[in-house]
């Protein structure tokens, strides 16, 4: 038996010769079969025949209502089309809630909200240093629980520069607006045997600095050893419970998805972080559509301002790569396994 290092302990291979972004969109709306769905919730997320069908029927109109808002950004400007691609995001965000183990907090009235807010009162010369509230309660809040299981635990005031390095996808676009490098690394993380047992070694393989642990939150009970240049945990006995002893170490929500591993080894795509919130792949992404579609909403003539500045290529690229990699990490997280998608020409 291997060692779970990555997100989801299976991945699905699939190959086509169309657009992927057409694709996944084609893959998700099939999500929106009461039928399918609700095979997915028993034989994938161990519910009983009964709350796989519940919430089968639950999820349903969220799915049809987020395939709506996508037609509606692709038949409309790509200028405003953050306002529906958002509401997309929003509509498969409550229903990863649904599906979840949290899904009776969103009959609570302030659940039912955001959950962020937009400061439009600030005056803001860069994308960098516009501002979001992060809130206890609201739907962003509940899927963030969702992901981590953990809840927000205050207001967290967040700027987009605490937020755009987290973007993998446009990651090459980030680096050439902003001139400084993405807020994720690589570690090659593998299973050591050592006198005392085996232990879980991770060493940095980005060109930086090693960050601090307590910045690499995918990792837990972890020390950094300055003779090998890597974090390791502690060693355990080395029998037939130590690969599950060992994924212990790890917190999958927090390997990105296209990490990838091997029986007893792995290359993950992790955030740096040093603050207490957690950044899950999916969170920087609904976060950035949340922004982009308050300044359609609110404040267009701040639209009209980024859309001249160096920035404006990262965020439309954004606009696809990374709605496209929340439609694969949605379709993951009810399958539970990450979806690979090749291109065929």
């Amino acid at each position: 038996m291997g060692l779970r290092l990555l997100r989801y302990g299976n991945t699905a291979l699939m190959s086509s010769a169309l657009d992927p972004l057409e694709d996944m969109q084609c893959f998700v709306g099939a999500l929106g079969s009461e039928d399918y769905l609700s095979d997915l919730l028993w034989a994938r997320h161990g519910l009983s025949k009964r709350a796989a069908r519940e919430k089968s029927s639950a999820v349903q109109p969220y799915v049809e209502a987020a395939m709506s808002y996508l037609q509606q950004a692709d038949a409309g400007p790509s200028d405003i089309s953050f306002l529906p691609l958002y509401y997309a995001l929003l509509n498969m965000m409550r229903a990863y809630v649904i599906i979840g183990p949290y899904s009776s907090e969103l009959n609570d009235r302030a659940n039912r909200t955001h959950g962020l807010s937009y400061d439009q009162t600030k005056k803001s010369h860069s994308l960098m240093t516009e501002r979001l509230y992060v809130r206890q309660k609201g739907s962003i809040s509940l899927f963030y629980k969702t992901l981590t299981g953990e809840s927000v635990q205050r207001r967290t005031t967040l700027l987009m520069r605490d937020v755009y390095p987290f973007l993998v996808d446009v990651s090459a676009e980030y680096m050439l607006a902003a001139g400084a490098e993405g807020g994720t690394c690589g570690l090659d993380v593998r299973v050591v045997r050592g006198q005392r047992g085996v232990y879980l070694k991770a060493q940095h393989v980005s060109g930086s600095e090693p960050p601090s642990v307590k910045s690499l939150k995918v990792l837990r009970g972890c020390r950094y050893d300055a003779a090998s240049k890597a974090y390791c945990s502690k060693p355990v006995a080395d029998n037939d419970t130590a690969y599950e002893r060992l994924a212990e170490c790890i917190r999958p929500e927090l390997v990105y998805l296209d990490s990838s591993s091997s029986e007893s080894r792995a290359k993950i795509q992790t955030p740096v972080s040093g603050r207490d919130l957690l950044f899950p792949e999916e969170l920087p992404i609904a976060l950035v559509f949340f922004h982009m579609s308050a300044l359609v909403r609110y404040n267009p003539q701040s639209l009209v301002t980024f859309r001249a500045s160096r920035y404006w290529p990262m965020m439309m690229a954004a606009r696809r790569h990374c709605l496209l990699k929340f439609l694969k990490l949605f379709w993951s997280y009810v399958h539970q396994e990450a979806i690979v998608l090749t291109h065929q020409r």
